[in-house]
């Protein structure tokens, strides 16, 4: 003769809810550290700012034409000026990641703009010092040679 047992094995919903809540304390609390460190928001917005210049010079070049980026001059950010104004002005003091980054108003280029002609050379060679808690990263851009240098 066999015996049925009534016990299932498995979880409940309360165990699974409890256990994706514990999770996600878990994930926060990570993501926050993560980005509490210094050299982390510094670097993210170095590359960024890398990024959006070299995006500025390729355009430039495949279109032919003059392109340029606006500096704020107290180096809270700028901004990619483009005729079609797809792309958006990057504001440091008002992105939650990059809160506290800095760019050096003495690092900016002359009258707050880098520009690129037709060829994607930039119109002055620059060295953009972003700054975050006695951190700093440079950005720098090479009229000689034409490149947007990596900030390492």
């Amino acid at each position: 003769m066999k015996v049925q047992s009534s016990y299932r094995s498995g979880f409940t919903l309360l165990e699974l809810a409890l256990a994706l809540v514990v999770l996600t304390i878990v994930a926060l609390v990570a993501i926050a550290l993560h980005f509490d460190r210094p050299e982390i928001s510094l670097e993210r917005a170095a590359r960024l700012l890398a990024a959006d210049l070299r995006l500025a010079q390729t355009r430039a070049i495949v279109d032919a034409r003059e392109s340029s980026v606006a500096f704020d001059p107290q180096g809270f950010g700028w901004t990619p000026q483009e005729p079609d104004g797809d792309l958006p002005p990057r504001r440091l003091d008002s992105d939650a990641i990059f809160e506290g980054v800095r760019l050096a108003p003495g690092s900016l280029p002359a009258q707050g703009l880098l520009a690129f002609d037709a060829r994607g050379t930039p119109s002055a060679d620059v060295a953009l010092q972003l700054e975050f808690d006695g951190h700093t990263l440079v950005v720098i851009v090479n009229r000689a040679r034409a490149v947007v240098l990596d900030p390492r």
